[in-house]
């Protein structure tokens, strides 16, 4: 299996895959920062208090 000239099914496979990891990477930070920011708003609160 040569990797020189891959087929156009094979093409839009990866691109789907490309895509899809990369709407996934996209959810995933922005739970991560979502997370981030209810943790520094929590330390606030207790700052405050």
């Amino acid at each position: 299996m040569r990797l020189t000239s891959p087929s156009p099914v094979y093409r839009g496979i990866f691109a789907t895959f490309l895509a899809g990891s990369r709407q996934v990477s996209r959810k995933v930070l922005k739970q991560h920062q979502e997370r981030r920011l209810q943790q520094l708003l929590l330390k606030r609160q207790i700052v405050m208090v």
